[in-house]
């Protein structure tokens, strides 16, 4: 005790942010910044997650990368002469553009759980594997799907309530 009586116990100051803000402000500056910016945006919130985390995402990226590329092996197409995970062909735009087709519509047969999941993304991901030039940061949008998706399955983040509206419409 000092002189005043008071116990020498210092108190720790709460976080002025939770980690959840931090993925948050991250999520939410990856939407806003220019082509250019977005991968190493992307690359710094995997960066934040845990290591468990990490790895899931690193896993399901594999894994839609390797369901893509055993279609495109199916096809056999003289663009694509060796395919590996990380692998890119050279094809023209117009191979690209059929090619695409063809493979969505596999995918949508086959696994149609991971065709609706991830139809908004799928298309540039596979222009993009089918010539590097096309769609150059659908990986990284890819990416940033499944961390989202992953952070909102483990309850770390939850996306806003939606209102509700009690009333009924004028007019």
């Amino acid at each position: 005790m000092n002189s005043a009586g008071n116990n020498f116990v210092v108190k720790i100051p709460e976080p002025l942010i939770s980690y959840e803000q931090v993925l948050l402000s991250q999520i939410h500056f990856c939407a806003k910044v220019s082509h250019e910016q977005y991968p190493l945006c992307v690359d710094n919130l995997i960066s934040l997650l845990p290591i468990e985390i990490k790895e899931q995402v690193n896993e399901r990226y594999d894994q839609i990368l390797g369901i893509i590329r055993n279609h495109l092996k199916k096809l056999k197409l003289d663009c694509c002469n060796s395919l590996d995970l990380y692998d890119f062909c050279t094809c023209l735009q117009d191979d690209v553009t059929i090619t695409k087709k063809e493979i969505l519509e596999n995918i949508k047969i086959e696994t149609p759980a991971l065709y609706t999941k991830y139809v908004h993304i799928l298309p540039a991901v596979i222009s993009n594997i089918l010539n590097p030039t096309n769609q150059p940061i659908s990986p990284w949008k890819l990416k940033f799907t499944i961390a989202s998706e992953l952070l909102i399955e483990l309850g770390i983040i939850a996306p806003k309530p939606s209102l509700s509206y009690i009333g009924s419409a004028e007019g």
